[in-house]
């Protein structure tokens, strides 16, 4: 069965000038640090802490090794 992810994605500069609300779950990229952050559902996106590594490993392992993870986030960028 394949899985695809998608990440909500933006610029630092973006994210800081809209500074959504991010749905609980929703997975948002900071494509300017190659970072992501997880939304609670209450808080700017401002407001709430990037993902540690530990974290991405843990989406890694639900949908797919590091190569597939990689080819997803690149055709979705």
């Amino acid at each position: 069965m394949s899985v695809s992810l998608r990440i909500r994605r933006d610029s630092e500069a973006r994210w800081l000038e809209n500074d959504p609300v991010p749905h609980q779950g929703e997975l948002c990229m900071d494509i300017t640090n190659h970072k992501i952050k997880l939304g609670d559902g209450f808080n700017e996106w401002s407001k709430l802490s990037y993902m540690e590594s530990s974290g991405i490993d843990a989406l890694r392992e639900e949908y797919g090794n590091e190569t597939d993870f990689i080819l997803n986030y690149e055709l979705f960028k």
